[in-house]
């Protein structure tokens, strides 16, 4: 049905809807709109969400920088804000490619002095505008869906740093299975960025959680601090503080629904 592909199209560039917009959208009731929602779901595409649904993060796997850098850009922003403020002077730290880490470099504060790594080109332009943070990069082959450098060139670089703190994302993250990602190139970089941080900070938003990509980076226990937004249900971030982990949550968009535990079909970060 066509208006069920446009569905999917919304939400695969807009991330998030709701129903009551998704009913304005396409000229028809609510009701209309929660069968539509049932049909995909049942499909494995997409979350629903009290009062609306969310694109399955799998989904997303190899689509482009440009795509992903407009999605969630308010909830990015302010999950870049409460990680960057955790950042202290003089550190050395390791920024991973990813476009809510490029937020945390937008958002540092100017006064800090920074050893900054990274092997995402747009972060390492970002940071370069900083007066007192210094930026190294890694040789490597440019990965073109996440703008970054890859491959052993990088991993080896990176073996040899002493990092104070690493600022990682990842496509996915559960209990079960921890931090998980699609490439096994993206993986051999996260690893090697966590060996050498004495301290993993993990910014990513609520859509990561409770779902799976193929590989594992690390288990969850490699996390000493989490920021996320405010749809995580109480539950989920009590398990995760009983780990050991601390947790910031900052505000999620005023338009997304805030779905409790009950109301996420199951499994990640």
């Amino acid at each position: 049905m066509k208006r069920r592909q446009e569905i999917l199209a919304t939400l695969l560039r807009e991330n998030t809807a709701t129903v009551r917009d998704l009913a304005e959208r396409f000229g028809v009731s609510p009701m209309t709109i929660y069968r539509d929602l049932q049909h995909l779901e049942a499909q494995g595409l997409i979350i629903r969400t009290v009062g609306g649904a969310m694109i399955r993060p799998t989904l997303q796997y190899g689509r482009r920088w440009s795509e992903r850098l407009r999605e969630q850009a308010g909830v990015k922003r302010r999950l870049g804000a409460a990680a960057a403020a955790l950042l202290r002077d003089r550190e050395t730290v390791i920024f991973d490619a990813g476009t809510t880490v490029l937020e945390v470099a937008r958002h540092l504060n100017r006064g800090l002095t920074l050893t900054a790594v990274t092997n995402s080109l747009p972060t390492a332009a970002t940071l370069g505008e900083y007066e007192h943070v210094t930026v190294l990069m890694p040789g490597g082959q440019l990965s073109p869906d996440t703008a970054s450098l890859l491959g052993p060139a990088a991993v080896n670089f990176l073996a040899d740093i002493n990092a104070d703190t690493v600022v990682l994302s990842t496509a996915a993250v559960s209990l079960e299975d921890g931090l998980t990602n699609f490439s096994m190139d993206s993986v051999a970089i996260k690893r090697v960025m966590i060996a050498r941080a004495r301290r993993v900070i993990l910014v990513v938003d609520y859509t990561k959680f409770e779902q799976h990509a193929m590989i594992t980076v690390e288990p969850i226990d490699c996390v000493d601090h989490l920021v996320s937004d405010s749809r995580m249900p109480d539950t989920l971030r009590a398990r995760l503080e009983e780990r050991g982990i601390r947790v910031t949550l900052v505000p999620a968009a005023p338009e997304q629904p805030y779905p409790t535990g009950e109301d996420v079909v199951a499994t990640v970060d």
